[in-house]
């Protein structure tokens, strides 16, 4: 009797031991789909907010990723001074073909190089207002730097006041397109006869007189 009772104790060990591994693995494989579902999920946001894919393969979040860097500012242009710029524009009555650009080249190492700052007097030798006058004979050269000239006025000091000196030059010659031109643009040399300095007001005063203002 006892060994026919333990072995039925034995045998519903057994079936108990079989029960409990049963449901052990049903638990295990519902933690395992569940693990499986979180993993999912998570990999669904990690790609939502990731960048696009790097060179391995892997992605890269926006915060770090080369490809979103900002750009670097651009740097403005230095400005071109106000002189220079006016040997850009083309002279009135030019003609066509490049005759007009040449004589805007010509016209601004002219200019540039007589109303250079410098010097003990803020004045253009003889000589060289000679030379200029004759390189001013020119229509399309006279044109050129009248607009130059009247740029010049707007300069620093000793650059309007040999402007001024080549300005009364081409008056004293009786440059036709020197005339023409600073008779329509007179409030720019008028402009100066206000200036504290006394040199430049004079020289000013001159050239206003030679236009018959």
């Amino acid at each position: 009797a006892v060994g026919g009772f333990a072995e039925a104790a034995g045998a519903a060990g057994a079936r108990a031991a079989e029960a409990a591994g049963g449901f052990g693995a049903a638990a295990m494989a519902a933690g395992g789909a569940k693990a499986k579902e979180l993993g999912a999920a998570a990999g669904a946001r990690w790609s939502a907010s990731a960048g696009p894919a790097g060179a391995g393969g892997e992605y890269v979040t926006q915060t770090h990723s080369p490809l979103h860097t900002a750009p670097p500012p651009v740097m403005a242009p230095a400005a071109t001074p106000a002189w220079r710029a006016a040997a850009a524009v083309p002279p009135a009555g030019g003609g066509g073909g490049g005759g007009g650009e040449q004589a805007g080249d010509f016209a601004e190492k002219l200019v540039a190089e007589l109303t250079a700052p410098g010097g003990v007097r803020a004045a253009v030798p003889r000589e060289q207002l000679r030379k200029f006058v004759a390189a001013c004979a020119s229509r399309d050269v006279c044109e050129a730097v009248c607009l130059l000239l009247e740029s010049c006025l707007g300069a620093e000091v000793q650059r309007r006041s040999k402007a001024l000196c080549l300005l009364e030059a081409l008056l004293l010659a009786d440059n036709a397109a020197a005339r023409d031109y600073f008779s329509r643009e007179m409030h720019s040399v008028q402009a100066l006869l206000s200036s504290p300095q006394a040199t430049l007001k004079d020289k000013a005063r001159k050239v206003v007189t030679l236009l018959g203002g």
